[in-house]
């Protein structure tokens, strides 16, 4: 066992323990402290000027609390010191759900989940006055907006009927496109805009299809030269409508020179032409290809001598010879023009197709039809073959049905009009091929027309009608055919007429 004494040792030596670590606990404190006072410098303030800080602050606080106090709610809403809750029949009102206008009622959702304002406020808005501001507002950007709209549909419709005969044009529909196009330059000229790209477009076109002969010549060179300046036509860039505007030239000139030639008097009357006259004219005419045609600048300034050109003077062989009855020369020229120039299917290829066809080679004829159709699928003269052809090779049905394909394009074609009347006439169906040319003739017909008029009106014993239907020819001096004469003989039936030979009323 321990002794007193070495109890008292015990006890002084925890005593003394216990004070070391007391001071060990106080250094530790102080230490804490200062940091503290390191990292807030509150150690940089003296025990006085610390008080005076928080008694400013606590001044400050409580001024503010007191004039808090004295505003109204709705000046602590307006300052945004309290945000109001809103109340209604359902319950407190989120704010998600209060009203974008009022900003206190309950969103309308029964206007849908998305409807932004209360029943109250939709109402207002029904009902809210205009101001005469707000009229005069109101009515200037109607007016603008009507203005807006004319000035763009007065542009839209040029550019929308580009947009057309560029569809047209993609469907080999040049008839239309042509239409369209030449529509849509009327437009841009009359808000006095030069519609250079269109000019150069149907420049091109009318030149594959010169729908008016020599009339067409003309318009390609004057589009042409709406289109560019003299500049323009010496720049090579343009250089492929600068040939285009030399060739059309040379073509309307060899013409002229042709029509020259047969307006002398001795070969205007091409039905009593001797051989020698004949032949005298036809080397004339062929001497042509040694000439030369004088092509003039846009400006007028210089002038420029071109071959005439040898495809037109073969054509030109050929009218003539057709015209002088000499049908087997007639057939030799067309087939040189075919083989001068075999890009003018507007100059040989309906020509050429007849001529195969009276001949009884359809194979050939139907080439020319296919041809012509190829390069615009609105050619009168295309489904005008194609007719026929059906017609020649007993198909009457066929020949009907081309002749309406092609008047779906062309609802004039009077021509098509009577190849459906013959067609009819070998189908027996004489009522409606009478109804056909009944219409044609009351709006002015020519003289091909009147006679199978009048093979129709035979066929239906209308003697009156054929009379007189010979009479008006007479009157103008047209004679009948011989294979017509030999159907009003009875020589030959009206389908014979149609079908055989040449099958047509020459």
């Amino acid at each position: 066992m321990k002794d007193e004494k070495d109890l008292i040792d015990e006890n002084e030596l925890s005593d003394m323990d216990e004070n070391a670590e007391e001071k060990v606990l106080d250094v530790a404190a102080l230490s804490e402290d200062k940091l503290s006072a390191a990292l807030d410098k509150s150690a940089t303030y003296g025990d006085n000027a610390l008080n005076d800080e928080l008694e400013k602050l606590a001044q400050t606080f409580k001024a503010e609390l007191q004039k808090a106090q004295s505003m109204t709610e709705e000046e602590l809403i307006k300052k945004g010191i309290i945000t109001p809750e809103y109340e209604d029949e359902e319950g407190a009102i989120p704010d998600d759900e209060l009203c974008t206008c009022c900003g206190e009622k309950r969103k309308d959702k029964s206007r849908g989940e998305n409807y932004e304002y209360c029943k109250d406020c939709r109402e207002a808005m029904k009902n809210y006055p205009f101001g005469s501001l707000n009229i005069i507002s109101l009515i200037v950007t109607v007016v603008l907006a009507v203005l807006s709209v004319y000035s763009f549909s007065l542009d839209f419709v040029p550019y929308n009927t580009v947009k057309e005969a560029n569809g047209y044009l993609k469907q080999d529909r040049l008839d239309s496109a042509m239409s369209a196009y030449d529509g849509a330059i009327s437009a841009f000229e009359d808000k006095e805009i030069t519609a250079k790209w269109l000019y150069l477009k149907t420049s091109k076109i009318l030149f594959d299809t010169m729908p008016s002969g020599v009339n067409s010549m003309t318009d390609i060179v004057t589009r042409l030269d709406k289109a560019l300046s003299v500049a323009e036509l010496k720049m090579p860039i343009y250089g492929e409508y600068a040939n285009l505007r030399e060739e059309s030239l040379v073509l309307y000139g060899t013409m002229q020179n042709f029509y020259k030639i047969v307006e002398n008097e001795e070969y205007v009357d091409f039905e009593n032409l001797s051989d020698e006259q004949y032949k005298q004219a036809m080397t004339e005419i062929g001497s042509l290809i040694d000439t030369e045609i004088a092509v003039v600048s846009k400006d007028g300034k210089t002038t420029k001598m071109v071959p005439a050109n040898e495809g037109i003077v073969r054509f030109c062989q050929y009218m003539y010879a057709y015209s002088a009855g000499k049908y087997a020369d007639s057939y030799q020229y067309m087939n040189k023009v075919y083989e001068t120039e075999p890009s003018y299917l507007w100059l040989y290829a309906y020509e050429l197709g007849v001529v195969e066809l009276q001949g009884g080679e359809y194979e050939k004829a139907e080439l020319y039809a296919d041809a012509l159709l190829q390069t615009n699928i609105e050619s009168s003269d295309g489904y005008a073959l194609k007719s026929s052809i059906a017609r020649m090779t007993g198909k009457s049905d066929e020949a009907i049905k081309f002749a309406d394909d092609g008047l779906k394009y062309d609802t004039n074609s009077t021509e098509l009009k009577r190849l459906k009347v013959m067609a009819y006439v070998t189908q027996g169906e004489y009522e409606k091929a009478k109804e056909i040319s009944d219409e044609v003739i009351a709006n002015g017909s020519y003289g091909l027309f009147h006679m199978t008029a009048i093979v129709v009106e035979n066929e239906l014993g209308n003697d009156d009608k054929v009379k007189s239907y010979i009479e008006e020819m007479e009157k103008y001096e047209v004679d009948l055919t011989d294979r017509l004469q030999e159907y009003l003989d009875g020589k030959i039936t009206a389908k014979q007429l149609f079908t055989e030979g040449t099958g047509d009323v020459e």
